[in-house]
Protein backbone atom coordinates (compact mmCIF):
# COMPACT_ATOMS: atom_id res chain seq x y z
CA UNK A 1 0.00 0.00 0.00
CA UNK A 2 2.97 2.42 -0.03
CA UNK A 3 2.57 3.36 -3.41
CA UNK A 4 -1.29 3.65 -3.54
CA UNK A 5 -2.52 7.20 -4.52
CA UNK A 6 -5.00 7.62 -1.56
CA UNK A 7 -6.70 10.59 -3.32
CA UNK A 8 -7.98 8.11 -6.40
CA UNK A 9 -10.51 7.02 -4.01
CA UNK A 10 -13.70 8.32 -4.52
CA UNK A 11 -16.31 10.05 -2.25
CA UNK A 12 -18.71 7.03 -2.71
CA UNK A 13 -16.53 4.66 -1.94
CA UNK A 14 -15.31 6.28 1.13
CA UNK A 15 -18.73 6.78 2.67
CA UNK A 16 -19.11 2.92 2.17
CA UNK A 17 -15.84 2.47 4.31
CA UNK A 18 -17.31 4.49 6.70
CA UNK A 19 -20.83 3.92 6.61
CA UNK A 20 -20.23 3.28 11.01
CA UNK A 21 -18.11 5.76 11.77
CA UNK A 22 -20.26 7.74 14.36
CA UNK A 23 -20.04 11.28 12.17
CA UNK A 24 -21.92 14.10 13.81
CA UNK A 25 -21.39 16.11 11.22
CA UNK A 26 -21.27 15.29 7.24
CA UNK A 27 -16.98 14.99 6.03
CA UNK A 28 -15.65 15.99 3.34
CA UNK A 29 -14.05 13.69 0.81
CA UNK A 30 -10.05 15.26 2.09
CA UNK A 31 -10.85 14.27 5.48
CA UNK A 32 -12.25 10.82 4.59
CA UNK A 33 -9.29 10.45 2.42
CA UNK A 34 -6.76 11.16 5.96
CA UNK A 35 -9.03 8.67 7.76
CA UNK A 36 -8.27 6.20 5.73
CA UNK A 37 -4.59 6.87 5.01
CA UNK A 38 -4.18 7.24 8.85
CA UNK A 39 -6.48 3.83 9.22
CA UNK A 40 -3.65 1.58 9.56
CA UNK A 41 -1.07 3.34 11.09
CA UNK A 42 -0.33 4.76 14.33
CA UNK A 43 1.24 7.95 13.85
CA UNK A 44 0.07 10.52 11.33
CA UNK A 45 0.84 13.70 10.14
CA UNK A 46 -1.73 16.50 8.18
CA UNK A 47 -0.28 18.80 6.80
CA UNK A 48 -3.34 20.92 5.48
CA UNK A 49 -4.35 24.81 5.01
CA UNK A 50 -5.97 26.74 7.28
CA UNK A 51 -10.10 26.16 7.25
CA UNK A 52 -9.70 22.49 5.70
CA UNK A 53 -11.09 21.04 9.16
CA UNK A 54 -7.96 19.27 10.75
CA UNK A 55 -9.47 19.10 14.26
CA UNK A 56 -11.80 17.20 12.90
CA UNK A 57 -9.93 14.85 11.12
CA UNK A 58 -7.89 14.49 14.11
CA UNK A 59 -10.46 13.48 16.53
CA UNK A 60 -12.23 11.14 14.39
CA UNK A 61 -8.74 9.94 13.54
CA UNK A 62 -8.18 9.09 16.83
CA UNK A 63 -11.78 7.74 17.43
CA UNK A 64 -11.27 5.19 14.67
CA UNK A 65 -8.07 4.13 16.66
CA UNK A 66 -10.28 3.67 19.26
CA UNK A 67 -8.39 6.55 21.78
CA UNK A 68 -9.77 6.68 24.75
CA UNK A 69 -7.24 9.17 26.49
CA UNK A 70 -5.83 11.98 24.64
CA UNK A 71 -3.60 14.83 24.91
CA UNK A 72 -4.10 18.00 22.25
CA UNK A 73 -1.09 20.48 22.51
CA UNK A 74 -2.48 23.41 20.92
CA UNK A 75 -1.96 27.12 20.44
CA UNK A 76 -3.88 29.53 22.45
CA UNK A 77 -5.66 30.85 19.45
CA UNK A 78 -6.77 27.46 18.24
CA UNK A 79 -8.43 26.21 21.71
CA UNK A 80 -11.80 27.51 20.57
CA UNK A 81 -11.55 25.24 17.88
CA UNK A 82 -10.75 22.40 19.81
CA UNK A 83 -13.42 23.17 22.17
CA UNK A 84 -15.75 24.20 18.98
CA UNK A 85 -15.24 20.51 17.25
CA UNK A 86 -14.86 18.75 20.29
CA UNK A 87 -19.21 18.55 20.47
CA UNK A 88 -19.00 16.83 17.41
CA UNK A 89 -17.59 13.23 19.40
CA UNK A 90 -18.87 12.06 22.01
CA UNK A 91 -15.50 12.69 24.20
CA UNK A 92 -15.66 14.12 26.96
CA UNK A 93 -12.75 17.50 27.81
CA UNK A 94 -11.37 19.94 29.96
CA UNK A 95 -8.73 22.53 29.00
CA UNK A 96 -5.74 22.60 31.50
CA UNK A 97 -5.75 26.15 32.27
CA UNK A 98 -5.17 28.48 35.87
CA UNK A 99 -2.25 28.45 37.89
CA UNK A 100 0.90 25.70 37.90
CA UNK A 101 -0.82 23.29 40.74
CA UNK A 102 -4.20 23.80 39.26
CA UNK A 103 -3.09 22.76 36.04
CA UNK A 104 -0.93 19.60 36.90
CA UNK A 105 -3.71 18.66 39.25
CA UNK A 106 -6.70 19.03 36.03
CA UNK A 107 -4.15 17.17 33.85
CA UNK A 108 -4.48 14.16 36.17
CA UNK A 109 -8.91 13.75 36.17
CA UNK A 110 -11.21 11.69 34.49
CA UNK A 111 -11.45 13.99 31.09
CA UNK A 112 -11.08 11.85 27.76
CA UNK A 113 -9.12 15.10 25.76
CA UNK A 114 -6.78 17.60 27.76
CA UNK A 115 -6.58 20.49 25.71
CA UNK A 116 -3.05 22.23 26.53
CA UNK A 117 -1.94 25.37 25.40
CA UNK A 118 1.98 24.82 24.49
CA UNK A 119 3.22 27.63 26.46
CA UNK A 120 2.39 25.83 29.50
CA UNK A 121 3.48 22.47 28.59
CA UNK A 122 7.05 23.62 30.86
CA UNK A 123 4.89 24.48 33.50
CA UNK A 124 3.26 20.80 34.03
CA UNK A 125 6.38 19.11 32.71
CA UNK A 126 9.29 20.51 34.42
CA UNK A 127 10.80 22.59 37.16
CA UNK A 128 13.00 25.37 37.59
CA UNK A 129 16.42 23.52 38.28
CA UNK A 130 19.93 25.23 38.93
CA UNK A 131 22.15 24.20 36.49
CA UNK A 132 25.78 23.90 37.92
CA UNK A 133 28.82 25.84 36.67
CA UNK A 134 29.13 29.37 35.61
CA UNK A 135 28.78 31.39 32.19
CA UNK A 136 30.84 34.64 30.55
CA UNK A 137 29.34 37.92 32.05
CA UNK A 138 31.81 40.40 30.44
CA UNK A 139 35.44 39.49 28.80
CA UNK A 140 38.54 41.22 27.85
CA UNK A 141 38.86 43.14 30.79
CA UNK A 142 41.79 44.57 32.79
CA UNK A 143 41.92 42.96 36.14
CA UNK A 144 41.30 46.79 37.87
CA UNK A 145 37.56 46.05 35.92
CA UNK A 146 37.52 42.93 36.49
CA UNK A 147 37.63 43.34 40.33
CA UNK A 148 35.37 46.13 40.15
CA UNK A 149 32.46 44.06 38.61
CA UNK A 150 33.09 41.21 41.38
CA UNK A 151 33.30 43.64 44.49
CA UNK A 152 29.27 44.59 43.90
CA UNK A 153 28.49 40.69 43.55
CA UNK A 154 30.65 38.60 45.08
CA UNK A 155 28.72 35.19 43.38
CA UNK A 156 30.44 36.36 40.89
CA UNK A 157 33.95 35.15 39.87
CA UNK A 158 37.05 37.09 37.93
CA UNK A 159 39.33 33.92 35.89
CA UNK A 160 42.47 35.22 33.39
CA UNK A 161 42.18 34.29 29.89
CA UNK A 162 45.39 32.45 28.94
CA UNK A 163 44.65 33.08 25.55
CA UNK A 164 44.33 37.07 25.84
CA UNK A 165 46.09 37.52 29.04
CA UNK A 166 42.82 39.80 29.78
CA UNK A 167 40.03 38.88 32.17
CA UNK A 168 36.88 37.21 32.22
CA UNK A 169 34.05 37.74 35.11
CA UNK A 170 31.82 34.41 35.24
CA UNK A 171 28.62 34.58 36.92
CA UNK A 172 26.32 31.62 37.96
CA UNK A 173 24.29 30.09 35.38
CA UNK A 174 20.81 31.16 36.06
CA UNK A 175 17.91 28.69 36.79
CA UNK A 176 15.88 27.52 34.09
CA UNK A 177 13.04 25.33 33.30
CA UNK A 178 14.00 21.55 33.87
CA UNK A 179 11.94 18.15 32.19
CA UNK A 180 10.63 16.12 35.06
CA UNK A 181 9.70 12.79 34.52
CA UNK A 182 7.78 12.79 37.36
CA UNK A 183 5.27 14.24 36.10
CA UNK A 184 4.60 12.37 33.24
CA UNK A 185 1.81 9.59 34.93
CA UNK A 186 -1.09 10.05 32.63
CA UNK A 187 -2.09 7.08 30.47
CA UNK A 188 -2.53 8.48 27.17
CA UNK A 189 -2.71 6.30 24.81
CA UNK A 190 -2.97 9.40 21.79
CA UNK A 191 -1.06 13.15 21.46
CA UNK A 192 -2.26 15.53 19.26
CA UNK A 193 0.38 18.33 18.72
CA UNK A 194 -1.36 21.30 16.75
CA UNK A 195 0.83 22.91 14.70
CA UNK A 196 3.40 20.61 15.19
CA UNK A 197 6.23 22.75 13.45
CA UNK A 198 6.55 24.35 16.69
CA UNK A 199 8.90 21.45 17.67
CA UNK A 200 11.38 21.91 14.64
CA UNK A 201 13.93 22.78 17.12
CA UNK A 202 14.81 19.77 19.15
CA UNK A 203 17.03 21.04 21.55
CA UNK A 204 14.70 23.32 22.96
CA UNK A 205 12.71 22.17 26.36
CA UNK A 206 9.22 22.24 24.87
CA UNK A 207 9.92 19.87 21.95
CA UNK A 208 11.85 17.33 24.73
CA UNK A 209 8.72 17.52 26.68
CA UNK A 210 6.72 16.62 23.09
CA UNK A 211 9.29 13.85 22.30
CA UNK A 212 8.63 12.61 25.68
CA UNK A 213 5.01 12.65 25.56
CA UNK A 214 4.98 10.64 22.12
CA UNK A 215 7.04 7.98 23.27
CA UNK A 216 4.83 7.20 26.36
CA UNK A 217 1.82 7.15 23.44
CA UNK A 218 0.63 4.42 21.32
CA UNK A 219 -0.57 7.05 18.88
CA UNK A 220 0.44 10.45 17.35
CA UNK A 221 -0.58 13.03 15.48
CA UNK A 222 1.20 15.88 14.20
CA UNK A 223 -1.03 19.05 12.62
CA UNK A 224 0.56 21.95 10.84
CA UNK A 225 -0.34 24.55 7.61
CA UNK A 226 2.49 26.01 7.69
CA UNK A 227 5.51 25.28 5.87
CA UNK A 228 8.60 24.63 7.12
CA UNK A 229 11.90 24.40 5.26
CA UNK A 230 14.19 23.41 7.75
CA UNK A 231 13.83 20.67 10.57
CA UNK A 232 16.79 20.56 13.20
Amino acid sequence: MDNFDWKSLKLEDLKWAYENMPFKIEPYWHQLVCLAFAANKERFGCWADVGCGKTLIAYWTAIQWGCKRIAVICPSSAIGSWVRDIKHTDYTYQIISGETKERREKINQNQQVSIIQWEWLKTIYSKFAQPSGYEIYKKNLTLEEATEYYEKDHTKKVVLDKKTQLYKVMKIKPKCWAMDLTTFTQDFDCVIFDEIHRCSDSSTGQSKICLELSKRTQHTIGLSGTPVDKWV
